[in-house]
């Protein structure tokens, strides 16, 4: 009973383990924020990496750290970030707000060899492509 007990917990751990390390060391550049595209001429990245996500708005950076429990599990912690204006194009400033806000609702996830959906309660919330 003992030896079972044991092997369940390494099997649970590994499992853990391998879903963070499915995203560890992975940098994502979105395609989609609440199913609508960014602004033109902005690029919204997230950057995975030693328990930190990172990452700019476009104009801004916004750093802090995540967990995953299971396969599927995200919590993103409260977020940090930079404070600059930034005005252009034509609704920037909601866009620079509307993607940490996002990050932070982060339930779970979904990942692909190309795509990492990010869901909250209500469903899918960003859509990343792997970066080159």
């Amino acid at each position: 009973m003992l030896v079972m007990t044991a092997l369940a917990v390494v099997l649970i751990a590994c499992g853990q383990q391998s879903g963070r390390s499915s995203l560890e060391d992975t940098d994502w550049i979105l395609t989609s924020l609440k199913g609508g595209a960014p602004i033109p001429g902005t690029e919204i990245t997230l950057a995975i990496e030693g328990g930190e996500a990172t990452g700019s708005t476009g104009c801004n950076t916004y750093f802090g750290s995540y967990t995953v429990g299971g396969t599927d599990t995200l919590t993103i912690s409260p977020l940090g970030s930079t404070e600059m204006a930034c005005l252009e194009p034509e609704g920037n400033m909601e866009q620079e707000t509307e993607n940490p806000n996002a990050l932070r609702a982060a339930t779970s996830f979904r990942l692909s060899a190309t795509e990492l959906e990010v869901h909250g309660a209500g469903g899918a919330l960003l859509t990343f492509n792997r970066a080159e």
